[in-house]
């Protein structure tokens, strides 16, 4: 167990309290409390608080990170699958080290990685001991039979933390037939779905003129969209597929800022979604798109940009992105300096949302354990797997 003293404030993820000690157990819960515990942290000028959970994010595509900026979408596309062809999957295992660091360091316990050498983010995700979402991707190709076979490997394996996810990439690469075979083994064993969905309005437009349906409807067709399913982006749905993926029971991933740095943003449905009861998760999606893994610039852009397109300064409320952010564990954030001053109750879940930042993660807490600081075994991999990616920048970007 893990004893938290003298914290500055404790939020729950609903009740804020002041200057308390609270206790963390192996199963996450954290009460107020005293007990002999392993170990003490003082959390003075700190806030505890629930770790976030990105919910979409491609980890080894760090080592592309500010090398695709400034292009129109599927011109920043091509020049990234031309990389992704030079990919191994030793650079993807230690891509995939460095990028978990980072999310670590910025109090992300959990995270929806879709990206291809699978096995080797899955290696890594067991190294760090953390619940991963992690497996295969499929998209249209001749080598279907291989992609299935690897498939149901990597799902009969048994992961020590990774929890195995089936991925589709999106509509527009994924026929029917591709969407069934996933349908399949999504069913066999029993794993969760994520695929793209509107992500642009050329996508919507494409869609709708080869098979007669909407992108959500043309997915669920295939594949149901249950509650074991996340559609990333969504921005430009209609009310009649937030209609079906509110009777379904699938959840919505929001990017906003890949999405505005990409230009595809649309207009991301918070209110209709809210209104319909449909879950909303946020997630960073790649170092590419979005050059950081930076869950409080997530939840910042989400709050601003949903108030800013509806004209309606209520909607996207600050509880409401916190719990959009929300993952397993918990984590300390010194809101003691500047940036939070002046620092009270009334404010302080506010600046989290507003004017939060991954650096000022301080410790992240999983199952009694502490994740972050990182000790000095995790900081030595950390560091070999930065140096490996440093010589592999001149294979990925010869000229």
């Amino acid at each position: 167990m893990i004893l938290v003293k003298n914290a500055r404030f404790f939020y729950d993820g609903e009740k804020l309290r002041e200057n308390t000690n609270v206790v963390i157990d192996e199963e996450n819960n954290a009460a107020i409390g005293t007990d002999k515990s392993d170990v003490v942290v003082d959390g003075r000028g700190k806030i505890l608080l629930p770790a976030f959970f990105n919910a979409h994010t491609h980890l080894p595509m760090i080592v592309m990170r500010g090398n695709h900026e400034d292009q129109y979408f599927h011109e920043w596309l091509s020049g990234v699958w031309k990389v992704e062809e030079r990919l191994t999957p030793e650079i993807v295992y230690h891509a995939s080290v460095v990028s978990i660091a980072e999310n670590l360091r910025g109090g992300v316990t959990s995270a929806i990685s879709m990206y291809f050498f699978y096995e080797e983010t899955a290696n890594a995700v067991d190294e760090f001991g953390l619940p991963y979402y992690v497996g295969p991707v499929f998209v249209d190709d001749h080598k279907m039979g291989d992609r299935v076979a690897s498939a149901e490997s990597f799902f009969r394996k048994r992961w020590k933390h990774t929890i195995p996810t089936i991925f589709s990439h999106a509509p527009y690469t994924c026929s029917p037939e591709t969407l069934e075979t996933v349908a399949e083994l999504k069913e066999k064993y029993d794993v969760p779905h994520q695929i793209h969905v509107s992500e642009t309005r050329e996508e919507v437009v494409d869609i709708k003129r080869k098979y007669g349906k909407y992108p959500a409807e043309y997915v669920d067709e295939h594949v149901p969209l249950d509650e074991k399913t996340t559609l990333v982006h969504g921005g430009w749905l209609t009310k009649g597929e937030l209609d079906l993926i509110a009777r379904r029971g699938a959840a919505l991933v929001h990017c906003p800022v890949s999405n505005a740095k990409l230009a595809t943003h649309g207009f991301f449905p918070w209110r209709e979604a809210r209104e319909r009861g449909i879950r909303i998760l946020l997630g960073t999606d790649s170092q590419v798109s979005n050059n950081t893994q930076d869950l409080f610039m997530e939840m910042r852009m989400a709050a601003l940009s949903a108030k800013d397109r509806y004209w309606d300064a209520t909607v996207a409320p600050v509880q409401e992105v916190l719990s959009a952010a929300r993952g397993p564990g918990w984590m300390l954030v010194d809101v003691s300096g500047l940036r939070f001053f002046p620092v009270t109750e009334r404010n302080v879940l506010a600046n989290l949302v507003f004017n939060g930042h991954s650096d000022l993660v301080t410790h992240v807490f999983l199952n009694g354990k502490t994740k972050y600081p990182f000790d000095g075994r995790t900081e030595k991999r950390i560091e070999r797997s930065k140096e490996f990616l440093l010589n592999a920048l001149t294979t990925l970007y010869p000229d």
